[in-house]
């Protein structure tokens, strides 16, 4: 398996964790349920990867581009690390993943 899909698995799990990790210690609804789809629809492009990069690998960017323009504004304003910082940090990374996938010949 290309260490493409196996970070963008990571990735989609991380994010899903997030996505729990802000409903059990905020209380926060639409973290579960936001951190929850953003999760799973990574893993699915992780999925889709292997046998359809183009699919697959776009669809977790958009994904990753999504959760930056979500986290990116109180990363600057408000200095948040966590969790700003910390999904901002782990969706560049499956930005260059999903890149990666996308520019290797299949």
């Amino acid at each position: 398996m290309p260490w493409t899909v196996i970070v963008l698995f990571v990735y989609g799990v991380f994010t899903i964790a997030m996505g729990l990790a802000g409903f059990i210690h905020g209380h926060s609804l639409p973290s579960l349920i936001s951190g929850g789809i953003a999760g799973v629809l990574v893993l699915v492009a992780a999925s889709l990867a292997k046998g359809q990069p183009k699919v697959g690998f776009g669809l977790a960017l958009v994904v990753a581009l999504l959760m930056i323009g979500r986290f990116m504004g109180p990363l600057m304003s408000k200095h948040q690390l966590y969790p700003a910082g910390i999904i901002v940090g782990a969706s560049v990374v499956g930005i260059i993943a999903a890149i990666a996938g996308l520019l290797s010949p299949t």
